[in-house]
């Protein structure tokens, strides 16, 4: 709601009142009128500070993911940016570090934390690289589902290495797997930062040294709500698929201390494709066993336009691998996915 458009409703609403009062001894008070026009423009004022922060933080969002592409983001992008990314709103200091959770972007598995570290006043932050001293974790709604601990999850962006701030992004993924009465997004998820530290990187090639340095003890929480359908998925079926691929099945002594891997062609089972804004789930199959590392030509997600973007293969695990996106995927524009032989799997 505009402003004004508030603000006329209110007087609107007051002269009602006005009208509807019988003469009687006392003359109608104007009290009620400013005291309603204070609340309105506390309000206003309110509401203005919180748009300004989510403003702010879904336009830092745009600014990093269209230098991820290295080319500009759609108006449906920066649109699906805007309507899924947390503005900042929290802030703790701890021993004299301040951590300012500034916005927060998740797609149920892939989540982007960006925050603000300042040191007290006098303090320069230059190290090469700042994160957790004995830990981040990232719990998600329900205690008993899944939790990312990672001491090496944090970028640093520091455009100014003489002051006392600096900007850190910190990923986590983590498959979700909700109950029945736990969802992700009309629970908080939970950041959990234990302590604070500095490294230092020294000399160049074989001769560099790192030296980290403890800043500061301490524990900073911040409780996070995403936007509802953060978690939308789209799952990929077919009745059978299969997908050509290269294991290892042995290694070759080719010196003292070196092995070469022994690869054979074959082929596994799609058991699943899971897709995601910002990320994608492949789950599949190597020949009745249950576990295995396979290497895969890329997939590719084909777009309604004709438009194909490959796949940008993030982790791998047995029987598993893992994907992000440089920029987010609008899901309603997805027509299928390309496996590397011509497969191609729908929604």
């Amino acid at each position: 709601m505009k402003p004004e458009t508030l603000l006329t409703a209110l007087n609107d609403v007051e002269d009602g009142l006005i009208l509807d009062v019988q003469p009687s001894v006392r003359k109608p008070s104007r009290r009620p009128r400013f005291s309603m026009l204070l609340a309105a423009a506390f309000l206003l004022s309110t509401l203005a500070l919180t748009a300004l922060a989510s403003e702010e933080g879904s336009l830092w969002f745009r600014n990093f993911f269209a230098q991820e592409a290295e080319q500009p983001l759609s108006q449906e992008q920066s649109g699906y940016i805007a309507a899924h990314t947390v503005p900042g709103t929290q802030s703790q200091t701890v021993n004299g570090y301040t951590i300012a959770l500034d916005s927060a972007i998740s797609d149920g598995n892939r989540t982007y934390l960006q925050c603000t570290l300042t040191a007290p006043e006098g303090t320069v932050l230059d190290a090469d690289h700042y994160g957790d001293l004995h830990g981040t974790v990232f719990q998600f709604p329900d205690p008993g589902d899944s939790y990312g601990i990672h001491s090496f999850g944090w970028e640093v962006r520091d455009d100014d290495r003489t002051d006392n701030t600096v900007t850190l992004l910190f990923t986590h993924e983590s498959s979700y797997s909700g109950t029945e009465t736990v969802s992700f997004t009309d629970n908080p998820c939970h950041l959990y930062i234990y302590g604070l530290a500095a490294t230092y990187y020294e000399g160049e090639g074989m001769d560099m040294t790192t030296r980290k340095e403890p800043l500061t003890e301490g524990m900073w929480h911040f409780e996070i709500n995403f936007p509802e359908d953060s978690d939308r998925e789209i799952e990929f079926v077919h009745d059978y698929a299969e997908c050509p691929c290269q294991v290892i099945v042995g290694h070759e002594q080719t010196g003292e201390n070196t092995l070469m891997p022994i690869l054979e062609s074959t082929h596994v089972q799609v058991t699943s494709f899971t897709l995601r804004s910002l990320s994608a789930d492949f789950h599949y199959q190597y020949k009745g066993k249950d576990s295995v590392n396979a290497d895969f030509e890329p997939f590719f997600l084909v777009m309604k336009d004709g438009t194909q973007l490959e796949m940008q293969r993030n982790a791998a695990g047995p029987n598993y691998n893992s994907y992000k996106f440089e920029t987010p995927v609008i899901l309603e524009n997805v027509s299928h996915i390309l496996l590397p032989d011509g497969t191609k799997l729908y929604p």
